[in-house]
C-alpha cells in the first residue's frame, strides 16, 4: 500500500512538472531536490530563455543552481545569458554570458546530482579496493585510494545521511580524511596559483601562458564566472596556421610549459586534453619578417590538480636523464625511487616514454 501511494504521488508530480513545463523541462522539475521551487522556476524562467524541450531542461536546472547561490535567475544576474551551453560534461555544463557592463564571459554551472555521486563513487572505490586486498592480499592496490581521494572535485557540503552510512559501514578512518567536497572556488583559487606560479619561477615564459579572468563577485563553489576565450584547439593545425602562428612553435611551448610546471613548478595541471588547451596569437605580439605571429597557450579548467614534493621531481627529473642516455642502472634506481618495484621498474619506463 506504501509503495503504491509513493508510486501515485511521484506520478502526480510527473504530471503536474509537465504541464508546467512541457518538454524535457518536466523531467528537471520531477528529478528535482526541490520539486516545488523548481516547478516555481520553470513558471518564472523568462520566456526567451526557452528554446526548445532540451534547452528548457537544462534552464530550469541553471536557474535552480543561481536562485540558490545568487539569490536570482541568470537573467537578472546576467545582460545576456545564452540558454544553450557550449559544452557539457559530468560535472557541469558551460554557458556563454554578458555582464551589464559588457564583459564576455563564460559561466560554468554545477550538476545538482554531483555531491551524491562523488561520495558514493568515492565509497565504491574504497570498497572494492579493500575487499579485493582482503580476498587476494598480493593484489594490493589501495594506491587507487589515495589517488581518487586527491582526484574528486572538491565540494563545499554533502549530504549528512549519505556520510553517516558510509561513516559507519565503510572504513571510517579513511572516509572522515578522503571525502573531498566539489568546490569551483578551489578551481579559481587554482588558476591563479598556476599564473602566479609562471610569474615568480618561469618569467621567461609568463607572458606566453595564460588563464581566464576570474568574476569573483559571479562565483561559488557552484558557478564559476570567467572570461570568455576565444582561440584554436591545440589540434586544429589548420586554425593554428590561419591565426597566423606555427602548429611547431607552439608544440614547443606546450612541452615547456608543462615541463616546467612538473620539473620546477610542483603545481600540475592534470587534465590537458584538446579541449583545455587552447592557442591564440600573443595578444602584444607583431607578425616577425616572416609573417608569422608568437603563440599564446591558454589554460581552461583548473578542477584537477597535482602537487610534486621535491623529491618526486628530482627523481622524475632524474629518470628522464637515464632514459636519454640508455643508463640501465639509473632507469631502474630512480624508477623504484618513484614506486614502480624491483619487478615493475621496466614495465614503468616503458609507460613513461
Amino acid at each position: 500500500m506504501a509503495t503504491r501511494s509513493l508510486w501515485r504521488s511521484g506520478a502526480k508530480l510527473v504530471v503536474a512538472a509537465v504541464t508546467l513545463c512541457t518538454g524535457g523541462a518536466a523531467a528537471s522539475v520531477a528529478t528535482s531536490d526541490d520539486p516545488a521551487s523548481a516547478a516555481k522556476l520553470c513558471t518564472t524562467v523568462p520566456v526567451r530563455l526557452l528554446r526548445d524541450a532540451t534547452t528548457a531542461a537544462s534552464i530550469v536546472f541553471v536557474c535552480e543552481v543561481f536562485k540558490k547561490e545568487l539569490g536570482e535567475t541568470p537573467d537578472k544576474v546576467f545582460d545576456e545569458f545564452d540558454p544553450e551551453p557550449i559544452a557539457s560534461a559530468s560535472l557541469a555544463q558551460v554557458h556563454v554570458a554578458r555582464t551589464h557592463d559588457g564583459q564576455k564571459v563564460d559561466v560554468k554551472v554545477q550538476h545538482t546530482h554531483m555531491i551524491d555521486t562523488a561520495a558514493a563513487d568515492q565509497a565504491t572505490v574504497e570498497f572494492l579496493v579493500n575487499t579485493l586486498h582482503w580476498l587476494f592480499p598480493s593484489f594490493d592496490y589501495r594506491f587507487l585510494v589515495a589517488e581518487v581521494r586527491e582526484s574528486l572535485p572538491k565540494a563545499s557540503y554533502f549530504d549528512d545521511l549519505l556520510f553517516d552510512f558510509f561513516q559507519e559501514f565503510l572504513y571510517h578512518d579513511i572516509l572522515k580524511n578522503s571525502i573531498n567536497e566539489l568546490d569551483f572556488l578551489i578551481e579559481a583559487k587554482n588558476s591563479v596559483k598556476c599564473l602566479e606560479n609562471f610569474r615568480k619561477m618561469s618569467p621567461h615564459i609568463a607572458d606566453y601562458v595564460y588563464a581566464p579572468e576570474v568574476f569573483w563577485s559571479l562565483s561559488t563553489s557552484k558557478l564559476l564566472t570567467m572570461e570568455f576565450m576565444d582561440g584554436a584547439q591545440v589540434n586544429d593545425v589548420n586554425s593554428i596556421r590561419r591565426h597566423g602562428m606555427q602548429p611547431s612553435e607552439f608544440s614547443r611551448l606546450v612541452s615547456q610549459t608543462f615541463a616546467e610546471m612538473m620539473f620546477k613548478h610542483g603545481f600540475v595541471h592534470c587534465d590537458p586534453h584538446a579541449a583545455n588547451l587552447l592557442v591564440r596569437p600573443l595578444p602584444s605580439s607583431k607578425r616577425s619578417i616572416f609573417g608569422k605571429k608568437k603563440p599564446q597557450l591558454i589554460l581552461l579548467d583548473h578542477g584537477l590538480y597535482k602537487e610534486l614534493d621535491f623529491s618526486t621531481r628530482f627523481s622524475y627529473a632524474s629518470l628522464w636523464r637515464a632514459l636519454v642516455f640508455s643508463d640501465a642502472n639509473g632507469i631502474k634506481e630512480h624508477s623504484m625511487k618513484l614506486g614502480a618495484g624491483e619487478d615493475l621498474y621496466v614495465l614503468f619506463a616503458g609507460i613513461v616514454t
